[in-house]
């Protein structure tokens, strides 16, 4: 039997930083399953992966959408549609994977249960090869550790657009924005610091952008994964080109699915001059956050 976890796509990157239109346009490729809105929903019943069938074939066409990307109907909430499935991953691992920086090894009961799960996840799909996406904390150590061969794309933008954007969305402004989000992003170096700016949206926010991308590259650098990386402005200026690079590097076909979505979903250009998101106050105490990480 075919082994359909070889070399899967994993995206990675700080939240609000591009992943999600760079990673859906990939993941329109009519080969590869990833972890849905059910995965989300219903993290025990892998079986339920079989209705992406039933909404995707050769007489249906139905591909739902992320509300942050697009216009979306009413029914759309119960269409198959790509997810960070953190639940999928609680189930999995026994504890809270999207707070965590998991700056460790899958142990091998961790690793026979995951590659069990994802493999029936890719066959009830009726696809040939698995990808995903999860942003915050990279957690490459441990993801590696399960898909030894996996391809890493990781997506960068700006710092100030990001801080920006994250500050702008809901879920942010009632956690992230009031305190830590992610476990294990302070340590005893930082932890007085820290203390200094809990009354500080903008600097704890900045803090926590400026130490998930530290913490990725020390990974990178210490597991030496195999990684590509994308910058979300030049995406903007040359889709067409970043999403071949990304083909290549994953031995994946530029596909009639890729440029279809990328002709579907034209790209808006949000970032903006620093000057514009912030004032040169706020911008000198971001600037305050990145010298002392």
């Amino acid at each position: 039997m075919k082994d359909v976890l070889v070399r899967p796509i994993i995206f990675i990157g700080v939240p609000r930083s591009g992943t999600t239109i760079i990673a859906e346009t990939i993941l329109s490729n009519n080969t590869l399953a990833w972890p849905s809105n059910y995965s989300d929903r219903f993290p025990k019943l892998v079986s339920l992966n079989v209705l992406r069938r039933f909404f995707q074939n050769k007489y249906i066409d139905i591909h739902g959408n992320k509300s942050q990307l697009h216009k979306v109907g009413i029914l759309n909430k119960y269409a198959f549609k790509a997810d960070e499935s953190y639940p999928m991953w609680d189930y999995l691992i026994g504890e809270e994977f999207s707070k965590g920086v998991i700056n460790r090894e899958a142990t091998e009961i961790e690793k026979k249960s995951i590659r069990r799960y994802f493999s029936s996840l890719v066959r009830k799909q009726g696809k040939e090869r698995l990808a995903f996406k999860i942003t915050g904390p990279s957690r490459i150590k441990f993801l590696q550790s399960i898909f030894p061969d996996a391809c890493f794309i990781r997506v960068k933008r700006k710092s100030i657009p990001t801080i920006s954007s994250l500050m702008n969305v809901d879920f942010w402004k009632n956690g992230g924005a009031n305190n830590i989000w992610w476990n294990g992003l302070v340590d005893s170096k930082n932890e007085k610091k820290i203390n200094g700016i809990k009354n500080s949206q903008l600097q704890l926010t900045a803090y926590q952008v400026y130490k998930l991308n530290e913490l990725t590259l020390k990974e990178i650098k210490v597991t030496k994964a195999n990684i590509i990386e994308l910058n979300y402005e030049n995406f903007l200026t040359n889709p067409d080109s970043e999403i071949q690079r990304i083909c290549v590097f994953c031995g994946l076909g530029f596909s009639i699915e890729i440029k279809k979505y990328l002709t579907c979903n034209p790209l808006i250009n949000r970032n903006k001059e620093d000057t514009e998101y912030f004032s040169q106050k706020e911008l000198e105490q971001i600037k305050n956050i990145k010298a002392f990480i």
